[in-house]
């Protein structure tokens, strides 16, 4: 006869407790895990529900590990019933779960949203794709984008929800139908209290001709706080008493309370330096709206921040306070700002092992310079006292300090010394490194590792950063768990240190299942990989972030999360949770542009960002202009074959005219590109079958039609600031093309291309670029005939400004030009920022272009200078520029006008 038992419990900790009793009452040992029942309905498989359990068949029973098992399910996002029944005998225990597959939300949108972008309506939101869908919830997202509306001046806005099944992924999609309602304006004003401004100024601040909106009410009202105490009132203060809304005429009346307090006149005596509205500015009296002794004495230390921040050492601002009249005060503020210190030299004394040079470019603080004012600074000073120890400290001095510092004048007087006295004290050095524990990694491995070295200078500022590679290292090879105790011994003379590093790896972490959610048209082989973590492989911290990242340049999700599960309870198999959200697969792009060389153009290009569920990219471009005709279709994987390299494939047709031809041409070719961190390899083959419909040329063969086959490899690097608007880095582009006429003359022959690109920026506000640029072609035999359609061209746009697009260099004998093989290219420019987006820019470009090397001769080089007005975007500048010739010949103009988008070079 055996005994049994049934518990039935939806949330496992209710009854736990009592269980426990009742199997420790069946012995020590307690029972097996006999049975895993799965019940209910659900669609994600049976096998990975079972492998996020952290328990199996077979497995001792453990009340714990099943309550720690029902945190993963909820976590993982997908269930929202959890129920447990646990059938009890002698013979182990029966494990039933009843599970309830949650509804989650797909996708959210929004319409009728105008005149707000949708992503500005989502983040008002706390329902997200992923999340698990209740009606609850979707109403209280149309709350919240009422109350958005209603906060920006809309009133009696409507919302219903839409939602739209997906059956196959028990998902709903849901469509936020907005109907927004009506807006108010100011109807009428009454205002009390106010003696100084009139009615009519409170009636033009809060401006009754605009739209009505509880923001723009207090930003009004709180406008007109700051123009009272500009005023001079700092006490002023206004409340809105009363608000009456009429919905009928759509107005809502205000009534304003007004508290003026009295008058302050503020005034500086002494030698001011600074302009008076800087120094106001500056002070807290402006700022808190009171003048009490406390808030005198604050504004004349932020006074005397600000002079002492220039470079003025002995400043001393007193304040002084005195009734004029009644509701009238005087508050003065006497400034003696003193000498104004330039450091003209920086002197060390006492530093034997490092040199002044390289102690000075450790200083925030530099000598007076053209693009330095080299002032004094206190605040500054000190920090570079601690910067200065710091620097010693990570040579291996380890009790240096800055002892004395005084300041003296040069022999001239107008400038001064600062004389920095160090002591260094003893250089320790690292003796050796020692691991203990159970390191299981060989040693030259871990020191390897490490950016402390034996036998170097012990750097005391990397010590806590050497234990924390020790950990990434672990962690990165499957041990998350791992402990590192650090330990350094130095020994009596200061001279030598032993470094001792105590390692617990703990238990090796494999990855479990990859648990996904939100994937609703992305098909889970596509994420699986983009990923780099996979199923039993060992835990990667760093792999993690790579997943994310890969993920994420995929181009289908606008948001990817991945969570470890199990790895805070420090399981042995730790299981991802992968959210998604997709955003929408289906973009269209409209755009139309100008330019002085390509004339008008538009464009319509479609793209599908996951296509056939695959997360890849497919686009079709059409464009059109007076110029230029192109259509093209195009396929894009971002993780070609799982690896970090894209692949792309594209065919296209394009009618191209030119100042030395016009040609149509038809083609397709494939590339593969790899970014890493700041450099590029792009390796590509093209080929194209192209039409000659007119042109110029010295020799006829030159102008045919021809077929070519090309093989492109390209290196960059680039550490520009900013794509769009750099102030500094370089960017450099090194092309080499390999060109093979498969008909006609069957010419082969190699294109050379190479651009350097450096921006400077000396000031804030200016900034220095410049670009050379070389490209050459080459015959395999000195008889090769390069086709028209490939040879180099100058003048225009983006080479040598103020010439007509490519007339410049060889020409035939009606003058035309026909183009050549070798070319520079020499562009400078300096940028001006003038107000917001808004640029001033002088430029000299020069070049040549001759048939060969040969040909590039001093008097065959053009140049040109000029002047524009750029305004800079996110994707880079809108440039107006007018270039003139500076070496102008017989017939050609003065200069030229040029209209562009993008950076000249």
């Amino acid at each position: 006869m055996s005994l049994r038992w049934e518990f039935v419990f939806s949330r496992a900790r209710a009854g736990l407790f009592a269980f426990c009793v009742l199997v420790s009452s069946l012995g020590e040992a307690g029972p097996l895990v006999r049975k895993i029942i799965l019940q209910g309905d659900f669609s994600v498989p049976a096998e990975q529900v079972l492998e996020v359990l952290p328990f199996h068949e077979g497995d001792p029973f453990d009340p714990k590990q099943l309550d720690q098992g029902l945190d993963y399910l909820r976590h993982w996002g997908v269930f929202d019933v959890l129920e447990v029944r646990l059938d009890i005998t002698s013979h182990g225990v029966d494990l039933y779960l009843q599970l309830h597959q949650a509804v989650i939300v797909t996708g959210i949108h929004v319409s009728g949203n105008y005149p707000y972008v949708e992503s500005k309506i989502l983040k008002r939101l706390n329902l997200y794709v992923g999340d698990i869908y209740t009606p609850i919830r979707a109403e209280e997202q149309v709350k919240r984008i009422k109350e958005f509306y209603q906060r920006e001046g809309y009133y009696n806005t409507s919302v219903v929800i839409q939602e739209e099944s997906s059956a196959e992924k028990n998902g709903v999609r849901l469509i936020f139908k907005i109907d927004r309602g009506f807006r108010l304006r100011i109807g009428d004003i009454s205002v009390d209290g106010n003696h100084v401004f009139s009615k009519e100024r409170f009636i033009s601040k809060l401006n009754p001709l605009a739209f009505f909106s509880e923001r723009k009410l207090k930003e009004h009202v709180r406008g007109i706080v700051d123009f009272y105490r500009k005023k001079g009132y700092l006490k002023a203060d206004i409340r809105v008493v009363k608000k009456e809304f009429d919905f009928e005429k759509k107005k809502v009346h205000l009534q304003l309370l007004v508290e003026e307090g009295p008058r302050v006149m503020v005034r500086f005596l002494g030698d001011a330096y600074f302009h008076k509205r800087s120094l106001r500015r500056t002070m807290t009296l402006f700022k808190e709206g009171s003048f009490d002794e406390v808030d005198l004495e604050e504004s004349a230390k932020a006074l005397e921040k600000k002079y002492r921040s220039a470079g003025f050492r002995t400043v001393q601002v007193t304040p002084e306070k005195e009734l004029v009249k009644e509701d009238l005060w005087r508050v003065t503020f006497q400034i003696h700002p003193g000498r104004r210190i330039f450091l003209q030299q920086f002197r060390f004394i006492g530093n034997h092992s490092i040199s002044g040079r390289k102690l000075r470019k450790q200083m925030s603080i530099k000598k007076h310079s053209f693009s330095n004012n080299g002032v004094w600074n206190q605040k500054k000073l000190k920090k570079d006292f601690l910067l200065l120890e710091k620097y010693y400290q990570s040579n291996g001095f380890l009790n240096a300090k800055i002892v004395d510092w005084k300041l003296s004048k040069t022999p001239s007087r107008f400038r001064d010394i600062i004389d920095i006295t160090i002591d260094e004290g003893v250089q320790t050095k690292i003796g050796s490194i020692e691991f203990s524990g159970d390191p299981i990694f060989n040693k030259k491995s871990l020191l390897k590792e490490l950016n402390l070295k034996m036998e170097k200078p012990l750097d005391v500022t990397l010590l806590e950063k050497e234990r924390e590679t020790l950990l990434i290292y672990y962690t990165d090879h499957g041990y998350p768990y791992t402990e590192v105790r650090q330990d350094v011994e130095i020994n009596e003379d200061r001279r030598i240190s032993i470094i001792r590093y105590e390692v617990q790896p703990g238990t090796k972490v494999q990855i479990g299942e990859i648990l996904k959610v939100g994937d609703v048209l992305t098909s889970a082989r596509a994420i699986d990989h983009a990923m780099s973590l996979h199923k039993g492989e060992p835990f990667s911290y760093n792999k993690l972030i790579d997943s994310r990242l890969s993920l994420r340049r995929m181009g289908a999700f606008s948001m990817v999360d991945i969570e470890p599960i199990g790895l805070q309870e420090k399981e042995q198999v730790v299981h991802l949770r992968t959210k998604v959200e997709e955003r929408n697969p289906f973009v269209l792009d409209l755009d139309g542009q100008y330019s002085t060389d390509a004339n008008f153009s538009g464009a319509v290009r479609f793209t599908n960002y996951n296509s056939f569920g695959w997360a890849k990219q497919t686009h079709l471009l059409l464009r059109a202009g007076l110029e230029e005709a192109r259509g093209e279709l195009g396929w894009l994987d971002p993780r070609f074959v799982g690896t970090p390299w894209q692949l792309s494939i594209s065919g296209w047709s394009n009618y191209d005219k030119e100042p030395i031809q016009t040609s149509l041409q038809h083609g397709g070719g494939f590339s593969v590109f790899r970014q890493f961190s700041r450099i590029g390899f792009l390796n590509r083959y093209e080929l194209a079958r192209t039409h000659i419909l007119s042109g110029s040329t010295n020799d006829p063969s030159a102008l045919r039609d021809n077929t070519l086959s090309k093989v492109i490899t390209s290196g960059s690097y680039d550490n520009r600031d900013h794509y769009g608007d750099p102030s500094r880095g370089i960017f450099t582009l090194l092309t080499a093309e390999m060109i093979n006429e498969i008909k006609g003359l069957e010419a082969n022959f190699f294109k050379i291309r190479s651009g350097f690109s450096h921006f400077y920026s000396p000031l804030r506000r200016i900034t220095l670029a410049q670009t050379a640029r070389f490209d050459h072609i080459q015959g395999f035999t000195t008889t090769t005939n390069i086709p028209e359609s490939e040879r180099l061209t100058l003048g225009g746009d983006d080479t040598i400004r103020g010439f007509e697009e490519d007339r410049l260099g060889p020409l035939n004998t009606a003058g035309q030009a026909v183009g050549g093989r070798t070319r520079w290219v020499y562009n400078g420019e300096i940028h001006f920022r003038v107000v917001r987006n808004f640029q001033g820019a002088v430029f000299f470009d020069a070049g040549d272009l001759g048939a060969n090397a040969r040909a590039l001769e001093w008097d065959t080089i053009r140049e040109s200078a000029g002047f524009g007005i750029h305004y800079v975007t996110p994707v880079g500048p809108i440039r107006a520029d007018y270039g003139i010739i500076l070496d102008r010949r017989a017939g050609e103009h003065f200069g030229r006008f040029h209209l562009t988008f993008g950076s000249a070079f």
